[in-house]
């Protein structure tokens, strides 16, 4: 039984809300292709339960952006020599977002059966997200299994295929869930 679920957001720019408290939004009246949201109807569901203290998630949340970023300078940097990557001196860095924080609790929460990819994920202001979610079971950043995760994460970089990413604009905004 699974005793607390996590999960890293993040998006470029910030979404305002109270400190520690992730912003709310009437999820249920929003609709993408005759659906309810994704984060519509977010009980909790039976052996699933959220973090006790909002202060090990706000170290956890700080921790996290530490660690991805410290990898994107990696990358952006040229330090990253996988496949002859090269520097990336206009890759954004990244930011939490309480948004898609308060998103991915919910669909964890009450949704989440494995896998599971939808189209019409999106955040209150229209712009859609993309979705990589990952559970265990602690917020301890220190943890083995969290650097695990992350590295794991991290090494879908020999996924990158150069060419790809050349052809592209780089795009404004680029939000993970």
């Amino acid at each position: 039984m699974l005793k607390t679920t996590f999960f890293i957001a993040m998006c470029l720019g910030c979404i305002h809300g109270k400190k520690g408290e992730p912003l709310r939004v009437a999820y249920c009246k929003k609709f993408c292709l005759n659906k309810k949201h994704q984060a519509c109807g977010c009980e909790l569901r039976k052996g699933v339960s959220e973090p006790e203290t909002m202060s090990l998630l706000i170290t956890f949340r700080r921790a996290i952006l530490a660690q991805h970023n410290k990898l994107r300078n990696k990358l952006a940097s040229g330090k990253e020599d996988y496949n002859g990557s090269s520097s990336a001196a206009d890759m954004m860095a990244l930011s939490y977002s309480l948004e898609l924080e308060n998103m991915a609790r919910c669909y964890l929460r009450s949704k989440f059966v494995g896998e599971d990819l939808n189209p019409c994920l999106g955040m209150a202001n229209g712009q859609s997200v993309e979705q990589i979610v990952s559970m265990q079971n602690s917020l301890d950043v220190t943890d083995l299994q969290t650097h695990t995760i992350i590295k794991q994460w991290y090494g879908e970089i020999k996924n990158m295929k150069p060419e790809y990413y050349e052809k592209r604009p780089n795009p404004k905004y680029y939000n993970g869930l």
